[in-house]
């Protein structure tokens, strides 16, 4: 009965890589609470993962949150390959919201295809101390940057 129990089951499911798990422990949060807050940006990055940009977009749209609505958003236009778009609102994102989501930045740079980017704006998550951190090893929005040297140089710093 208690909708965070929900959304924590979502982000075990969603880092095992259980999409479809993932979005029906969110979507039981959601029929809990449905104003609670990042379940339709999370609800957004299971139909991502699972190829349904159409219905992440629209996810992304019900979101309350403006930074992850906006997150979410470029990190579907990414995908979609309108990546002049997905930097525009990057440049918001970051003009906007500065050091309070870095970490967010990453992953849509890493989207973007800017793997360096990505891991620069990792190494100022860590400097800024943000909480997103916590996911670098599972996040398959990081998964672009995940070769890279100064990816794995930056893993065992944040361990």
């Amino acid at each position: 009965m208690n909708p965070r129990a929900h959304k924590s089951l979502r982000l075990g499911l969603y880092a095992a890589r259980d999409y479809a798990g993932a979005a029906d422990a969110i979507r039981r949060a959601l029929a809990l609470s449905p104003k609670m807050t990042l379940a339709h940006s999370v609800l957004g990055d299971t139909f991502l993962m699972r190829g349904d940009l159409a219905g992440a977009a629209a996810e992304y749209r019900l979101e309350p949150v403006a930074w992850a609505k906006l997150t979410g958003l470029a990190v579907a236009a990414a995908r979609s390959g309108r990546k002049a778009e997905a930097s525009a609102m990057l440049a918001d994102l970051t003009a906007h919201y500065g050091d309070s989501n870095v970490y967010q930045q990453a992953e849509l740079r890493a989207q973007l295809g800017d793997v360096p980017g990505a891991v620069t704006a990792l190494r100022r998550a860590r400097a800024v101390g943000d909480v997103g951190l916590a996911y670098v090893w599972t996040d398959p929005l990081l998964d672009p940057a995940r070769a890279d040297e100064g990816f794995k140089a930056l893993l065992p710093r944040l361990a």
